[in-house]
């Protein structure tokens, strides 16, 4: 009932534009029409940073003042409360995840939460990731988790300064991937996503691609004045990666035929402004984005 919801629900993050594919045989006749969410529908910020849609249909909006699920009609708010350790760890979020099964795990300055998408019940995993840390580590003052992202088997990995951590929910453990860890002590690695049995990792204007057993790694780099912001699988072709940026976006695939350029980046004009665009979320769409 809701996927309806997802295209529109993006003009709340930033300016929407429609990029036509290279691909394109022809012009794009149809346009998209969009409606909006506001405050006075019960939105509890008009800031929004993440979408993202559970196995029942509710859509989850992760905002600069806390967590909204919405359910075509009305919005139930999820708000941090100082006082109350059972809320989320901080009003402003950062990114959400779908686990495909039965919780949405949200990302904080302040951590990572999990929240059953039945019962709204809130589990907090930040003193988890904590607890994996090494000496050689730095300590928990600089703690940060910069993005999660979901594995083939529906687990969760976290990215923090020093370390890939995999959480199982199911028997409410943390494993740090030990495999990794020269690659992130050699790296700046701000975002990731994993794509069967490889992890890529996103530093400046490049993308590491590394297998699971942290041996066999390959990088790839676009010029290094563009600066690139966020990578997502596209939901449409899993052999490729979509990757916003601050003037347009980039596409990556995993697998191409010999002598194809794998990482290709295409600026995008804001027709209003005259400017290059941030894209700050990307779908596929017909013919293009």
């Amino acid at each position: 009932m809701m996927s309806s919801f997802l295209l529109f629900a993006l003009a709340l993050i930033a300016n929407t534009l429609f990029i036509s594919s290279t691909k394109a045989d022809g012009a794009v006749s149809d346009r998209i029409r969009f409606q909006s969410l506001t405050l006075e529908d019960g939105l509890s910020q008009s800031t929004v940073y993440d979408i993202t849609e559970d196995r029942l249909g509710f859509m989850w909006f992760g905002t600069q003042d806390g967590l909204n699920r919405y359910d075509g009609v009305r919005f139930d708010q999820l708000r941090h409360e100082s006082h109350d350790s059972t809320t989320i760890s901080s009003p402003t979020i950062n990114q959400l995840l779908y686990d495909q099964q039965n919780a949405v795990w949200v990302l904080t300055p302040q951590g990572l939460d999990s929240v059953d998408i039945i019962s709204l019940g809130i589990t907090h995993w930040t003193q988890e990731l904590k607890d994996v840390a090494v000496d050689t580590d730095s300590g928990d003052d600089t703690f940060q988790i910069h993005a999660v992202a979901l594995a083939p088997d529906n687990k969760v990995v976290a990215l923090t300064d020093h370390y890939l951590a995999l959480i199982s929910q199911d028997t409410a453990s943390v494993t740090r991937l030990t495999q990794f860890d020269n690659i992130l002590e050699d790296h700046k690695v701000s975002k990731f996503v994993l794509r069967e049995d490889r992890v890529y990792l996103l530093e400046g204007s490049c993308i590491i691609s590394v297998d699971m057993t942290g041996r066999d790694k390959n990088t790839e780099c676009l010029s290094s004045q563009l600066e690139l912001l966020e990578l997502f699988v596209n939901p449409e072709d899993n052999d490729q990666i979509l990757v916003t940026a601050e003037e347009g976006f980039a596409l990556f695939d995993t697998e191409t035929e010999e002598q194809v350029a794998s990482f290709r980046y295409f600026p995008v004009m804001d027709g209003r402004s005259q400017n290059l665009a941030r894209i700050r979320q990307l779908l596929p769409y017909k013919n293009g984005y």
